[in-house]
């Protein structure tokens, strides 16, 4: 039988608890966000649902682990917003995503790229319906612009 001597039993600490809280906070690099997170040990992290604001651009809607997760809406500093599914910071999903110049694309996405079904509707009118692959129309049907439109170039 042996015997440690003068060695004391180390009892490892589980990790705090998050507390959630609902709030307002400014980032490091001037980012605001107000909504709901948690904090760990002084540590805030977005989750929940909130508004992430940095200048001119906006994100209005879900956060998971400090990540842009489930339904929202960013609006960027062109003009154009995308409305929809988001995961880990990422277009996902179902989503519709309005260019400055009013074109816009109603359908699935994955990281980031049209892709999936989907319908591209362009500015003057021109409407594509199909399959899209990492953000290139593969196949479908395209049809002109609406009776009496004009066409702009």
């Amino acid at each position: 039988m042996s015997k440690a001597k003068g060695k004391a039993a180390v009892v490892e600490e589980a990790p705090p608890e998050p507390v959630k809280g609902n709030g307002e906070f400014e980032m490091p690099d001037r980012s605001r966000y107000k909504g709901d997170y948690l904090d760990t040990a002084g540590v805030k992290c977005r989750h929940g649902t909130g508004i992430f604001t940095m200048g001119a651009e906006t994100y209005s809607g879900e956060w998971v682990n400090d990540a842009m997760t489930g339904q929202g809406e960013y609006v960027f500093s062109s003009g154009a917003v995308y409305e929809g599914s988001f995961r880990n910071n990422l277009f996902e999903g179902e989503g519709t995503y309005t260019f400055p110049n009013g074109s816009s694309y109603t359908g699935n996405w994955q990281n980031n790229k049209l892709h999936g079904q989907g319908t591209l509707t362009s500015a003057d009118g021109l409407v594509t319906v199909g399959e899209f692959v990492n953000g290139v129309y593969m196949s479908g049907e395209k049809s002109g612009p609406p009776q009496g439109s004009s066409i702009t170039a």
